[in-house]
């Protein structure tokens, strides 16, 4: 089997061109929520490793920064995981519709 060219393989992704909206739109929400649990992450870090000497409400912005900025990464996961297993759950539905729709056809004919 020969290998694909270059040109089979931006063709191939040409054709799963045609994805719905909200596949769209979902994977648009996924990848903000994804960018911005690593910038969560790195300023947590930063925040922690910088203002040391900074006192809020009696405790350091080191302490802080993990205070908030741990749950908020659980948060923006937890979202992710809600919205994935919900994207999945509609994506079953419509399969389970189409399967019902085309036995309806055949054993109409």
């Amino acid at each position: 089997m020969a290998k694909k060219s270059l040109r089979d393989r931006f063709e191939a992704i040409d054709d799963k061109a045609d994805v719905s909206e909200e596949e769209e739109i979902w994977s648009n929400i996924r990848l903000m929520l994804v960018l911005s649990r690593i910038s969560i992450v790195i300023l947590t870090v930063l925040v922690s490793e910088v203002f040391e000497e900074r006192f809020v409400a009696g405790l350091t912005l080191a302490l802080w920064a993990p205070i908030v900025g741990i749950p908020l990464f659980f948060l923006v996961t937890a979202l992710i995981s809600i919205g994935d297993r919900a994207y999945r759950n509609q994506e079953t539905v419509m399969e389970k519709a189409d399967k019902r729709v085309k036995e309806t056809v055949i054993d109409a004919h």
